[in-house]
């Protein structure tokens, strides 16, 4: 017997601007709030884990100990970057080195990757 990954959930001092802003650059909708200020992103047909944003008093302070990897789907790399960037992602620093990924972060600081489109 073995357990299912049931959503993955993300601590966020604005759960309203992080949950819109990752349903943009996934194109995933909001789907449900879940509890007292939190909000849920659900893949369209129930592919995969849900996001959820946990409404959380304070800022984050260090490095995540795990991040998300996305991947473009209908554009190249370099144009989803641009994508990323002029929603508001920056580009994050953590020591990463000369990779074929772009290492960003989200609206608080939470580190994501965007890596290269894998083949299915």
């Amino acid at each position: 017997m073995a357990c299912m990954l049931n959503e993955i959930v993300i601590d966020s001092h604005d759960t309203t601007a992080q949950a819109a802003w990752w349903s943009q650059v996934l194109g995933w909708p909001i789907t449900s709030p879940w509890g007292e200020g939190s909000l849920r992103l659900e893949a369209p047909g129930g592919a995969g884990p849900r996001i959820l944003f946990e409404p959380v008093p304070d800022a984050k302070t260090v490095k995540n100990r795990l991040h998300l990897d996305v991947e473009p789907r209908e554009a190249t790399i370099e144009q989803e970057l641009e994508r990323l960037l002029a929603l508001g992602a920056r580009h994050a620093d953590i020591g990463q080195g000369d990779v074929q990924w772009f290492v960003l972060a989200d609206l608080e600081g939470n580190e994501f990757c965007l890596i290269p489109a894998q083949e299915s």
